[in-house]
């Protein structure tokens, strides 16, 4: 390959220097020979650790038979996922073109490689967003249609069904006034749009029977063009839209903030996998004798640390997660708000990181009784209204001071205070008070349904909720709770009763149908105690029917085929006094059956993740005396 004659010599490796796009020359027999930063930085390694390598012989089958394709002098071009150093997966682009020597031979090829993930994830987040919607009309009695002109381009459940009843739920059922109301406000900004007045009227099913349906109609605006939206109920339904979508309305919160919050994950999971590559680097030396110098094992003792941090970072993630996302019926426990807070700041820290300073200023203030989930909810809500706030101040004030979210709690008259504020534009007096009704809303994008969902459960909770613009500007946002009368007791650890025996080793079963557990488990306690594995269970059961003489029984509750529960069940009616040595492993109850069992079970239970250090207190509390 030969540059053209406009560029010489010194542009070309201008160019290939300073190219965005990762270029790579690899010789005749797939040795990768030269490559740009660009490149390097694609796939997360250094210059020095790629030149050299094969590129015939890559793991990935598809850029494998590429390579092979343009050393047999042809064209190759391949999209798609590839994992690369650190464990991490990006979607690239590649382009691989043969090279001919001056003489005519065949020697190698050049590639180039684009980083696409960022657009990929723009598409993923696009779909996420229709997908957010579709939950949100399935998730609610209501009849939704989206028309543009006389063709349905949605309709959830509801509205098929009352189709089905021969009920029209089209465009042709706008009056006059409504068109013409509809019509003026979409020539207006899309920030303004709001729904029409509700319009209630009475109609004639398939069957003859009168049918009363109140419609609400609203402007939108789908793929640059005009389209409707039509929310009609049909009078004497008795389920409320606020209770429908509190659960739908957390996961449409979290898929919001799904690529921060896989971000904040990926951060720790970073330094996790670098750390034990570099104690694994660490170990081979020592096996092969080489030893390692006081720097070395400084720098061990140091990547032993880092993983423990990125692994606690991920354990209080998964905890946030699971605070938000459980589908329950509501639970009403003595809650701190602030606790609660910091969950929501910990869903969101990724937004709020690159768009805010946070400022917590938390007082002493007593727990409430509340539902855990739907409070967090209401602040992860407030929360992500104030980030939303802020963006779009910086998109009409670049200039504008720094932006701030600041979370305050304290007590006023035995009420426990929480405000949200931001730096944003605030919110007009008008909107003011009117922006807790449903259906109106201050985005151009939105159904104006989170604020009036978070108004139900803040006075379900016997409390109330109200915005006030700050003198500084911007809005702040209070929540008022009654204080609990009492507060949280103590945790207890269940006892867990042993069998009397003389000395004291013990004896583990440990049932998990995770190798890699029990196998870390018989390496940290194999030594002072008799480790026994078993990976179902139906081997449990086995096991049991020849040997039950254990101390402890490790079991997890969730195991695929037969559960945690049914191998107690077992156990209740065939070992009956093996029943109290049970100390059940989980990491979450995600069916009803075991989330009812752990809320009534008296006996010991271990949450993933857990480190050795609570075993071996668990162990040291069954000791025989």
């Amino acid at each position: 390959m030969r540059a053209g004659g406009f560029i010489d010599g010194n542009a070309a490796e201008l160019l290939f220097v300073s190219s965005p796009i990762g270029i790579l020359r690899f010789d005749a027999a797939g040795i990768l020979v030269a490559c740009n930063e660009a490149f390097a930085n694609v796939v997360s390694l250094g210059r020095e650790h790629l030149l050299g390598s094969t590129l015939d012989q890559v793991s990935d089958p598809a850029l494998r038979a590429a390579v092979s394709a343009v050393l047999g002098g042809k064209r190759a071009s391949l999209e798609g996922h590839y994992r690369i150093a650190g464990g991490r997966t990006i979607h690239v682009r590649i382009g691989l073109l043969p090279v001919t020597a001056p003489s005519g031979q065949p020697d190698g090829g050049v590639g180039f490689v684009e980083d696409l993930t960022a657009e990929h994830g723009a598409q993923r987040a696009a779909g996420l967003a229709e997908r957010n919607f579709q939950l949100l009309a399935a998730a609610v009695s209501d009849a939704v249609v989206v028309l543009r002109q006389d063709s349905v381009l949605f309709e959830n459940a509801a509205a098929k069904a009352l189709r089905a009843r021969g009920v029209p739920l089209g465009a042709q059922q706008l009056e006059p006034r409504e068109a013409e109301l509809l019509e003026r406000a979409r020539r207006a900004p899309p920030e303004t749009w709001e729904p029409l007045p509700g319009r209630t009227s009475t109609v004639a099913s398939e069957d003859g029977a009168p049918l009363t349906l109140t419609r609400r109609w609203c402007p939108l605006q789908l793929d640059e063009a005009a389209a409707s939206l039509l929310v009609a109920r049909e009078s004497g339904s008795v389920s409320s839209v606020g209770d429908q979508l509190a659960h739908a309305g957390r996961l449409v919160a979290l898929g919001e903030l799904a690529a921060g919050v896989a971000h904040e994950v990926n951060n720790p999971l970073a330094y996790v996998l670098g750390s034990l590559g570099l104690l694994e680097s660490a170990l081979g030396r020592l096996g092969r004798g080489q030893g390692l110098g006081s720097g070395e094992l400084e720098q061990a003792v140091e990547c032993l640390r880092n993983v423990r941090e990125g692994v606690d970072r991920v354990q209080r993630i998964v905890k946030d997660l699971q605070t938000f996302s459980r589908p329950r019926a509501e639970e009403r426990q003595l809650v701190s708000v602030e606790q609660v807070l910091d969950a929501a700041v910990s869903i969101a820290a990724h937004e709020v990181h690159h768009r805010a300073r946070l400022e917590k200023r938390y007082g002493r203030v007593p727990l409430v009784l509340a539902d855990e989930a739907r409070l967090g909810q209401v602040f992860l809500n407030l929360l992500m209204n104030a980030l939303q706030a802020l963006s779009e101040r910086e998109e009409h004030e670049p200039e504008a001071p720094p932006a701030l979210i600041r979370l305050t709690t304290r007590e006023e008259r035995g009420r426990v205070v929480v405000e949200v504020e931001d730096t944003g534009p605030g919110v007009a007096e008008a909107q003011a008070q009117r922006i807790f009704q449903p259906f109106v809303t201050t985005k151009p994008r939105g159904m104006g349904l989170g604020l009036a969902i978070c108004e139900g459960i803040v006075r379900s909770f016997g409390g109330d909720i109200g915005v006030q613009r700050r003198a500084e500007g911007g809005a702040c946002f209070r929540v008022c709770l009654p204080a609990a009368e009492a507060q949280a007791p103590e945790p207890t650890v269940a006892a867990v009763e042993v069998a009397p025996r003389a000395e004291r080793r013990q004896r583990l079963l440990i049932i998990d149908d995770e190798p890699l557990l029990g196998r870390t488990l018989r390496i940290a306690l194999g030594g002072q105690h008799e480790i026994v594995t078993v990976l179902s269970g139906q081997e449990a059961i086995a096991r049991l029917e020849q040997d039950h003489a254990f101390d402890v029984v490790l079991c997890d509750l969730m195991m695929p085929q037969m559960s945690g529960l049914a191998v107690l069940s077992w156990v209740r009616r065939e070992i009956p006094a093996l029943e109290a040595r049970f100390v059940f492993m989980t990491g979450g109850a995600f069916t009803a059956s075991t989330r009812a069992f752990l809320s009534e079970y008296s006996g010991a239970v271990l949450e993933k993740p857990f480190d050795i250090a609570a075993v071996e207190r668990l162990l040291e509390r069954a000791a025989p005396r």
